[in-house]
C-alpha cells in the first residue's frame, strides 16, 4: 500500500512537470510567433516604404536647345603659329540624349545633336557619349551636373566635348525641365597642299532641356 502511494505521488510529480514544461513551451511558442510576425510586419512596412518612394530609375530621353557664344577661336599651322581668327564661332545646337537612369543620381547615354555656327554659316552633327549627376536625392529642385564627350560629323569635322552646372526642376510622373551653363570645345585637323592646320573653337552657353 505504501508503495502505491508512493508511485501515485512520483506520478503526480511527473505530470506536474510534463504539464510545466508543456505550458513554458507554449508561453515560448506564442511568444516566438509574436516576434515573427512582428518582424514580418516591419519588413512589409519598410518594403512598403521603399515601394513608395519616388525613383527616377529607368529608360530616360533629354531634348535639349544651347546657344553658345564664341570665347576663344583660332587657326594654327603645324608649327604652332596662329594663322588667323574666326569670327563666327557663335553657335546653335538642338540635340537629343537617350539612355539608362541607374538611379535617382546617375544617368549614362549617347546622344546626337545639329550644331550651327550662325556667322560661319556652317551645320555639323555632334556624335557623343551623355553623363549626368543629380546632386540630391529627387528633390524639387536638383543642383545638375553633365558632361560630353564625342566627335563632330561635317565640313569642321573633329573632337567635341562640354561640360555643364545647372538646376533640375520636377514636373509630374519623372518628367523635369532644366536649364545649365558650360563650356563647349570643338576641335579640327585638317591638312593642305603645303601645311597641316588645327582649329579650334571654345564657347560659353546657356542650355534648356526637357527629359521624361
Amino acid at each position: 500500500m505504501l508503495s502505491f502511494a508512493i508511485s501515485f505521488i512520483n506520478l503526480t510529480k511527473t505530470a506536474l512537470l510534463i504539464l510545466k514544461i508543456y505550458s513554458i513551451m507554449k508561453k515560448s511558442i506564442l511568444l516566438i510567433f509574436i516576434a515573427l510576425m512582428t518582424a514580418m510586419g516591419s519588413q512589409a512596412q519598410e518594403a512598403e516604404v521603399v515601394k513608395s518612394k519616388p525613383t527616377l530609375r529607368g529608360y530616360k530621353a533629354f531634348y535639349e536647345a544651347e546657344y553658345g557664344f564664341d570665347i576663344d577661336n583660332e587657326e594654327v599651322d603645324n608649327n604652332g603659329e596662329k594663322i588667323s581668327n574666326y569670327p563666327h564661332c557663335n553657335n546653335l545646337m538642338i540635340s537629343t540624349t537617350q539612355g539608362y537612369q541607374v538611379n535617382n543620381f546617375f544617368f549614362a547615354g549617347g546622344g546626337v545633336g545639329i550644331l550651327h555656327y550662325v556667322d560661319g554659316n556652317r551645320t555639323v552633327m555632334p556624335i557623343f557619349a551623355d553623363i549626368r549627376f543629380n546632386l540630391l536625392d529627387n528633390k524639387f529642385i536638383m543642383p545638375i551636373l553633365n558632361a560630353r564627350v564625342g566627335y563632330v560629323v561635317g565640313s569642321w569635322g573633329g573632337i567635341y566635348s562640354s561640360a555643364w552646372v545647372g538646376a533640375r526642376l520636377n514636373l509630374m510622373h519623372n518628367h523635369a525641365a532644366s536649364i545649365s551653363v558650360g563650356v563647349s570645345h570643338h576641335n579640327d585637323q585638317f591638312s593642305s597642299t603645303n601645311n597641316d592646320f588645327e582649329w579650334t573653337a571654345t564657347s560659353f552657353g546657356i542650355k534648356l532641356g526637357y527629359e521624361f
